[in-house]
């Protein structure tokens, strides 16, 4: 194969070392980010752990409009739902909410 007039194919040493560059490049970006890096680094930053309000909530199943009215206020207070904690009985459950502080 032939170039054309005015371009080179690049050695094996010179491609060789651009493949190896990028390469290092993308190591580098890939792995700066992780935690372990920033300790051997030295660069630890503490961080700072999120700090939750927990709630629990009995609904009843009587009226299922007076749940999802519970649910949106609850919503509209930043309480995100966790899960459920218990039965009570067959009539209502105890759910659990949380919300940063």
């Amino acid at each position: 194969m032939t170039n054309a007039p005015g371009h080179s194919q690049p050695t094996t040493s010179e491609s060789g070392s651009t493949g190896l560059s990028n390469l290092l490049l993308l190591l580098l970006v890939v792995f700066a980010g992780y935690p372990w890096f920033e300790r051997v680094s030295g660069k630890q930053m503490p961080a700072a752990s999120p700090k939750w309000q927990h709630r629990a909530v009995l609904f009843e199943r009587d009226d299922f409009s007076d749940f999802e009215r519970g649910l949106d206020r609850l919503a509209s207070e930043g309480w995100d739902y966790v899960g459920p904690l218990c039965n009570n009985g067959i009539n209502g459950q105890i759910l659990a909410f949380r919300r940063r502080i």
